[in-house]
């Protein structure tokens, strides 16, 4: 039978370089694809609903990929996580229509970003959320999440080396919760620019420490300049926690 299978994947970013495959280095889809290509005795690529960097964690990143196989479908998503190293776990393997692609069929991504801030550290933390030795004012934040929701060309927010010459997006709803000494942030958007997510969270730590004004963000906005916007959040705090279809 030839099957079209998307996988709902969960990962620890720490000890990886990245999402994408590279020669020589341990990535997500390196690991994922070699356990696959085992299993089924021939050559699988995956295709992710999108890249994250080194560091960067993930809830619910999804791939899909093609395989003519006698395997009972019913055993795909035991067989396949039984192969997995300890900070990669397949939530589930499903049986999709063929023209089901976990990239191109997505029509929004949500992803969370975490800080951990006052002035004590906590190293059990420290792969997974950005500290930040202060308390931070998420009345400031929640004022700068406003002038970044909507439809809007994003260039500023993205990092060079991208491609994409469309750099419009929309982000439909950017929400800050507090937890004892963690904020979340999620973004909720149909799609987000290389590092997009990153650079927004270093644009509100700047607003929050008064480095930035909150009257410059519609000119920095306009100006699709990415040099206005020096500041990247770190990898670490970032995960991609939904794909949305």
């Amino acid at each position: 039978m030839f099957y079209v299978i998307k996988l709902v994947i969960g990962y620890n970013g720490t000890h990886f370089s990245g999402w994408q495959r590279q020669q020589r280095k341990r990535t997500v889809q390196g690991v994922i694809e070699q356990a696959l290509s085992q299993l089924f005795k021939t050559n699988i690529e995956i295709d992710g609903a999108g890249r994250t960097d080194r560091g960067v964690h993930a809830y619910g990143q999804v791939a899909t990929f093609s395989v003519e196989t006698t395997m009972p479908a019913e055993r795909f998503h035991m067989l396949i996580n039984r192969r997995m190293p300890p900070d990669i776990e397949i939530h589930s393997a499903e049986i999709m229509p063929r023209a089901f692609h976990a990239r191109y069929s997505a029509k929004a991504k949500r992803y969370c970003y975490k800080i951990h801030h006052g002035r004590a550290k906590d190293p059990m933390r420290s792969d997974h959320y950005l500290h930040v030795e202060k308390t931070l004012d998420l009345g400031v934040m929640r004022e700068v999440a406003k002038h970044l929701i909507g439809e809007k060309d994003f260039r500023s927010f993205m990092a060079s080396g991208s491609h994409i010459t469309n750099t419009v997006r929309e982000v439909y709803d950017i929400v800050l919760a507090e937890e004892g000494d963690v904020v979340n942030i999620e973004f909720y958007g149909n799609g987000f620019l290389y590092n997009m997510v990153r650079i927004m969270v270093g644009l509100m730590l700047d607003v929050e420490a008064g480095r930035i004004k909150l009257e410059e963000i519609e000119g920095i906005i306009a100006a699709c300049d990415r040099t206005r916007l020096k500041h990247t959040a770190p990898a670490h705090g970032l995960y991609l926690v939904e794909v949305c279809y």
